[in-house]
């Protein structure tokens, strides 16, 4: 590189034209702007360092606080309302860790509020039942007395109605006395040996009577693997299949109806510890009802299992009911190691089913003797 000036603009030599001139390697010159350059190139680099990792530790943080609110939503969501959110950080991820924290704990307190209230609510309901069916008692025997002592028709007629109000009444007091024992956890199960196709029989020649007066056939069918006898809870059962039976008398005008006994599935069960040796392997028993009555479309189907539930009002105001004997059903059948459910289609007829869970029986049954007494004076509940 080279640069040069005429002296005689400086007023220097002015009769001869003589002119500087410098020259220098480019290289030399350049070498300050070419240092110039790789340092701000690496204060650069440096620069762009310092960010990245500042940028990806504060990015790592704010993705860990987001994990850790996404796992607390997930485990909340499936149930887990004990699990409380880590929060490390005061930061704005740290003030709503700690805000959903406090919304568990209010939820939790207001949980057990709800469940004490229901608890007292199940045991006021279960003082009640008890003390009213005492009366009832009374009442039901004075009308069944009245109803044998000579009166004029219309007298006549008016001790049946109070005969059967009071059935009805002992009927719902009974099913408000299941159901705050359900939910108050004192339900428990009683399992005997007896013997299963004469008391499938038994159970539906109860509801003979009623179903001739509609005109309706019941027929039952026990699948040859079924055992003859088991070890399960006698009453709990009659009480559900007694259900049912009742329910399709209720809803079905013609045709029949139909109670089917066969094995669900088997499986070995889990290790009983120090408890009594028993049978290697225990059995499901599923028991069906078909029916030919009014049927119901899915969405009745989903709320059939709640307490005081039904299908809607006209069903209430048409067939009456409380809307627990389902509700009861099902928490027995639950109780009792199984389920229930139901297939339907409106206006063809209903299926519902529950299984339980069962063991083959400890010594062989057989067959109880007709007694004509005993049938006489058979109940589904203990007097």
């Amino acid at each position: 590189m080279a640069g040069f000036a005429d002296m005689a603009e400086f007023g220097v030599n002015k009769a001869m034209d003589w002119s500087i001139i410098a020259v220098a390697p480019i290289a030399d010159i350049a070498k300050p702007v070419v240092a110039f350059k790789q340092t701000l190139l690496g204060f650069a680099l440096v620069a762009f360092a310092i960010s990245a990792l500042f940028l990806y530790l504060t990015s790592r943080s704010i993705l860990n606080s987001v994990a850790r609110l996404v796992d607390g939503a997930r485990r909340v969501g499936e149930g887990d309302l004990e699990f409380r959110i880590k929060s490390d950080h005061g930061d704005e991820f740290g003030y709503l860790a700690t805000t959903i924290n406090h919304t568990l704990d209010h939820i939790i307190s207001v949980q057990q509020l709800a469940k004490q209230a229901n608890v007292s609510k199940s045991d006021f309901l279960a003082a009640m039942s008890h003390e009213i069916r005492t009366p009832m008692a009374g009442i039901m025997g004075l009308a069944a007395l009245l109803v044998k002592s000579p009166l004029n028709p219309e007298q006549s007629d008016w001790t049946r109605s109070i005969k059967r109000s009071s059935e009805n009444l002992l009927f719902i007091l009974n099913e408000i006395l299941d159901q705050s024992k359900l939910e108050a956890g004192k339900m428990s199960i009683d399992t005997h040996d007896f013997h299963l196709a004469a008391f499938i029989e038994d159970t539906v020649n109860l509801f003979l009577p009623k179903a001739a007066t509609k005109g309706l056939s019941i027929e039952f069918n026990i699948k040859p693997e079924v055992a003859a006898g088991i070890h399960g809870d006698r009453m709990r059962i009659g009480q559900v299949l007694s259900n049912l039976l009742s329910n399709a008398i209720k809803f079905t005008e013609h045709g029949k109806i139909s109670v089917f006994v066969s094995i669900e599935h088997e499986k070995a069960p889990a290790s009983m510890g120090s408890e009594p040796a028993v049978p290697d392997k225990q059995q499901w028993l599923r028991i069906a009802v078909n029916d030919s009555g009014i049927g119901m479309d899915q969405q009745v189907q989903t709320q059939l299992f709640q307490a005081f539930s039904q299908a809607d009002n006209s069903i209430s105001r048409t067939y009456g009911g409380t809307g627990l004997g389902l509700s009861i059903s099902k928490q027995l059948a639950e109780l009792m190691g199984g389920e229930i459910g139901v297939n339907s289609i409106a206006g063809v007829g209903s299926q519902f089913w529950f299984t339980l869970a069962y063991q083959p029986t400890l010594e062989p049954v057989s067959r109880p003797v007709d007694n004509g007494a005993m049938q006489n004076w058979s109940t589904m509940r203990p007097l």
